[in-house]
């Protein structure tokens, strides 16, 4: 399981103080993004070696509030990993309890069209599943 530890900004909070639904989702990509750099790997590098991973599915669930101010831990892990997809698991611990969940299922394209993923790049999935 990779950590990504973060406060929640004024920017990701509605008028009400709590995260709004979408920043959640960017909050998740952060981490994604982070888990990649950790790992020699960025978004960037996918696509100069010619193929990407766009997600294909996205969803959240919150079972508590996250306010400005919280400290935050996001957990991501390897749900699944198929042939030429892999889905994420985000949990956002606030105090020890989960706040907050999220999914992304991305897919391996080559000019447009689904591929197996590459090997090295499963290969950094694979501890985390």
């Amino acid at each position: 399981m990779f950590e990504q530890k973060t406060a929640i900004l004024m920017g990701q909070v509605d008028a009400a103080g709590v995260v709004f639904g979408p920043r959640l989702l960017e909050m998740a990509h952060a981490a994604y993004e982070a888990f990649l750099f950790e790992n020699g790997w960025s978004v960037q590098r996918i696509l100069d070696e010619g193929w990407a991973l766009p997600m294909v599915h996205l969803e959240a669930d919150f079972s508590g509030p996250l306010r400005l101010g919280d400290l935050v831990t996001v957990q991501l892990s390897v749900e699944r990993l198929g042939g030429s997809s892999f889905t994420l698991g985000y949990a956002f611990v606030k105090q020890g309890q989960v706040a907050a969940s999220a999914r992304s299922v991305h897919v391996a394209l080559i000019a447009g069209d689904k591929s197996p993923l590459p090997d090295d790049f499963r290969h950094i999935l694979s501890p985390h599943a």
